[in-house]
């Protein structure tokens, strides 16, 4: 099992896994997770957009 890949975006992180089709996902930064899987970054940045933060 490897270790995602985290990258802060504005006030969220996005962990990007090597696994599976959907492989992005949005959280919090204390690590509570916020959104379900997405398939693209562009699609995790849109999400965190969207919020407004």
């Amino acid at each position: 099992m490897s270790y995602p890949i985290i990258t802060d975006y504005k006030a969220f992180r996005i962990y990007e896994y090597e696994w599976g089709f959907s492989r992005f996902q949005v959280f919090y930064k204390d690590g509570t997770p916020y959104s379900q899987l997405c398939a693209t970054r562009e699609d995790a940045q849109r999400i965190v957009d969207e919020i407004g933060t």
